[in-house]
This record gives C-alpha cells, sequence and structure tokens, in this order.
C-alpha cells in the first residue's frame, strides 16, 4: 500500500509483472542525467509520480501490454522526455505534469505517445509557467498506428507567463 522510493537514479528500471500493482516516487534532488524505464505486463497497474528540486535531466519510457493502466506526475524545475508506447489491446495511460522556469532557465518538456496497437487511450495534460527571462518548451506528438482502430488519444498543453519576457512555445 506505501509508495516505493527511489532518490537520484541514474538509471531505474520498473517492471511490473501481469496484475501486479505498485506506486512509486522518483526524486531527483542532484544536477545529473536520470533513465527511468518502466514495462508493464497485462492488467499491470502504475502510478509514477516524478519530483524534481534540482536542475536534472530525465529520460522515462514506458512501455504497456494489453488492459494495462499507468498513471504518471511529474513537477519539473528542468528538462525532461517521456516516450510511451501503448503496445497491447486496452492499454491506458494518462499524464499530468507542471514544468515551472524562472530567471533565465530554459525547461524543455518532451512527450511522444505512441498507439501501436487498437483500442488504447492516453490523456496527458502540461501546465507551464514561467517568469523572468525564462523560456518553456513543451514538445508533444501522439502516433497513431495505421492498424490503431478506436484510439482515444488527447493531450492538452496550458501556459502563463508571469513576465513580459518570458516565453512558453508549444
Amino acid at each position: 500500500a506505501e509508495p516505493f522510493a527511489a532518490v537520484d537514479p541514474r538509471k531505474l528500471r520498473i517492471e511490473a509483472v501481469a496484475g501486479a500493482s505498485a506506486r512509486i516516487v522518483v526524486l531527483h534532488t542532484a544536477a545529473d542525467m536520470s533513465v527511468v524505464e518502466v514495462e508493464l505486463g497485462e492488467e499491470a497497474q502504475l502510478e509514477l509520480t516524478e519530483l524534481f528540486t534540482a536542475e536534472a535531466f530525465a529520460e522515462v519510457s514506458v512501455k504497456q501490454a494489453a488492459r494495462s493502466r499507468c498513471r504518471l506526475t511529474t513537477v519539473q524545475l528542468s528538462s525532461a522526455s517521456y516516450r510511451i508506447d501503448l503496445d497491447g489491446a486496452d492499454a491506458e495511460n494518462e499524464l499530468g505534469g507542471v514544468f515551472l522556469a524562472a530567471g533565465n532557465e530554459h525547461c524543455v518538456v518532451k512527450l511522444r505517445t505512441g498507439h501501436n496497437v487498437a483500442d488504447c487511450r492516453s490523456n496527458s495534460y502540461i501546465k507551464g509557467v514561467a517568469g523572468g527571462q525564462a523560456v518553456g518548451e513543451f514538445c508533444g506528438m501522439v502516433y497513431v498506428a495505421p492498424d490503431a482502430q478506436r484510439t482515444d488519444a488527447r493531450q492538452q498543453s496550458r501556459n502563463i507567463l508571469l513576465s513580459r519576457t518570458a516565453r512558453i512555445t508549444t
């Protein structure tokens, strides 16, 4: 019932076997590169929360089998790249995130969601806040394979600028 925690992982592999359920919190406190690989078996469920308190860079990949569910929440002060592959029918992914950029910072969030088979669902919501002369970027893409019929994909980016010199591009 309690979540597992990982602090400043350079490489973390999370593998949930068929039917398993887990909650994991990843905390980035050092300015370092991190790779997080997630693989969910059939009907596995995962809640993954990623928190950044330093200018770390994270590369996260999620591969989901049939009827798996993944909920990813991220709060960033830096840059990250997310690649989600829905590889089994009825797989579902939800990503909610916020990035904050201040001063002269440059924060980039890249997201690619691949609907590789039929009957999958994804909802991605990113919110950005930039102030000072900061720059925020959101680069999002949803890929739907030619035979991925009945795909339900949603992706949204909402942003707030706190100064006239701050910028956020999508």
